[in-house]
């Protein structure tokens, strides 16, 4: 074969641009630090740079998460310490005035548990920068504000709106009952054994309490054993043994009678527990509900059993499937063609509502798993997500950070978590045992709060001991993050970041080459005559 000239011109300017080409690319990357220049230097290797470039963003997110939650942990800590605290303070007061007979000492006592009390509040107000701790999710308004009375006395309080103090199955009259000609001081306590809503009635000395579905117990009211100006009571039970509650009272100087007394418990008008009477016990569907009310019309009325529970919903086939926080199945139904001809599914007998809608049930044709209309109906139903009560809903609004991959965290507690509800609400006991020392109390009757107060420290220990878990994790947490750190960083560093002594030595060994095929080059194309003309 021959080599002519251009040939040979035309293969020293290939090799002469391909060592450039080489000496160019290890200038760029001694310039930029970077193995990869372009894209097309390593597609693979782009592909793992920007996922380990990924992974690094998130973790550092992570840990900002993590920072975040530690603040909140520590601010809720130091909340909870400073209530312990006053509660303690508040048993030695206590102990203190069981010991004293003089009522204005007691005056004294009950001067300084309210002022101990107000700490609590301000303390139970807590922010973290200006965020509040104990607020569930309303963190931007106090949630514990008081109620006093005309001479500025703390009389209650409120936590979001609710009355914690009633919560429970507490009877709630309607309307307080007048003295009557024979009878004054009437009084009703106790408890319904069926949370609901009454009418109450009387004929004679029968009382009627009638429910919600226009069911009726009859009760008749007996005189026997009462006197004349002594303190009187009844147990208003039906022959079935459901419990109203117990009414007392105090006779005047003529004994009053049976149908006098009937009369005087119709006067309520209703009667019912104070946490329906507060909303606490209606039904509360979950935020994933809304397609469902404006599609279908669904509905969730009446009132659940447990108002601090709240129930994830499931269907499977053409059962309701009940989940409660502990992940148990506690209650399955299935739907029948009788609910689904009246559009109403009731549980009330079981504690957890009527459920109802408008729109006419029928298969999904886009959905096969929806193969009958009773599991198009129970889908329906569990497309709300969880049901649970108004309480019951503020009671699992726990401020959380996503600290880890599909790992959220919980950074405080709710003021009912603190405070408690009921007979055991922290305030209610305050602001009782405060009336107790003010009006000058017997010494038995002052000694009887100091287990009380040793349930308000018990349910502070428990958060306590929770936060304390919870710091201990999160120092886990900033542990473990500082090492992915480092291996992260090490991942994109061996992609990226180039060897600078091997890159330099690549460059002069380019370089190096490159000089030489210029050197060789001059000896073949030797100059001509055009080349001296130009």
């Amino acid at each position: 074969m021959r080599i002519t000239n251009s040939m040979m011109i035309d293969n020293l300017l290939s090799n002469l641009n391909s060592g450039l080409r080489r000496v160019g690319k290890y200038n760029d990357q001694l310039s930029s630090n970077r193995k990869i220049v372009k894209l097309s230097d390593d597609p693979v290797g782009v592909l793992n740079s920007l996922n380990a470039r990924q992974q690094i963003r998130r973790l550092q997110q992570y840990q900002n998460n993590v920072t975040s939650a530690r603040s909140w942990v520590t601010q809720t800590e130091t909340a909870l310490t400073e209530m312990e605290q006053v509660v303690i303070n508040m048993k030695e007061l206590v102990t203190a005035a069981a010991g004293v007979k003089h009522d204005e000492d007691k005056k004294i006592y009950g001067k300084q548990i309210a002022e101990l009390t107000e700490q609590l509040l301000e303390t139970c107000n807590s922010v973290n920068g200006d965020r509040y701790v104990f607020a569930g999710f309303n963190t931007t308004n106090a949630p514990f504000v008081a109620q006093r009375d005309e001479n500025g006395n703390l009389t209650g309080v409120l936590y979001n709106g609710l009355d914690l103090s009633k919560s429970g199955k507490n009877v709630q009259p309607d309307q307080p009952i007048a003295d009557t000609a024979n009878a004054s001081g009437f009084a009703w306590t106790g408890v319904l054994s069926a949370p609901d809503t009454y009418a109450v009635t009387s004929a004679a000395n029968r009382v009627t309490f009638t429910d919600s579905h226009g069911n009726s117990s009859v009760i008749t009211i007996d005189a026997t054993g009462w006197e004349a100006g002594k303190d009187s009571k009844i147990e208003l039970k039906d022959a079935d043994g459901k419990s109203f509650g117990t009414l007392s009272w105090t006779n005047g100087t003529t004994v009053p009678t049976a149908d006098e007394i009937a009369g005087a418990i119709a006067s309520a008008g209703t009667v019912q527990t104070r946490s329906i009477a507060n909303g606490f016990s209606n039904p509360v569907m979950g935020p994933d509900a809304q397609g469902a009310v404006a599609a279908n019309g669904l509905s969730w009325t009446g009132q659940m059993g447990d108002e601090m529970q709240k129930y994830t919903l499931e269907a499977d086939g053409d059962q309701i499937r009940f989940i409660n926080s502990y992940g148990s199945v506690e209650y399955v139904h299935t739907v029948d063609a009788a609910e689904i001809a009246a559009k109403e599914i009731d549980l009330s007998a079981d504690g957890f509502g009527i459920i109802s809608w408008t729109a006419d049930s029928a298969v999904d044709p886009h959905d096969p798993a929806k193969d009958t209309i009773e599991k198009s109906v129970a889908q329906m139903v569990a497309s709300a997500g969880f049901v649970t009560t108004k309480l019951g809903e503020e009671a699992t609004q726990d401020i959380q950070f996503e600290i880890g991959y599909n790992m959220m965290f919980d950074v405080s507690f709710t003021g009912i978590d603190v405070v408690g509800t009921g007979d055991d609400n922290m305030f209610n006991i305050l602001i009782d045992l405060k009336n107790v020392l003010q009006n000058g109390g017997a010494n038995d009757e002052i000694s009887q709060y100091l287990s009380s107060l040793s349930g308000i420290q018990d349910r502070l220990l428990t958060c306590m001991v929770g936060t304390g878990t919870r710091t201990t994790k999160l120092d886990a947490m900033v542990n473990r993050y500082s090492l992915d750190a480092i291996n992260y960083e090490a991942i994109r560093s061996n992609i990226e970041d180039i060897d600078q002594a091997q890159t330099i030595m690549n460059y002069k060994y380019s370089e190096a080459i490159f000089k030489q095929a210029l050197a060789s080059g001059a000896q073949i194309i030797q100059p001509t005559l055009m080349d001296f003309l130009r």
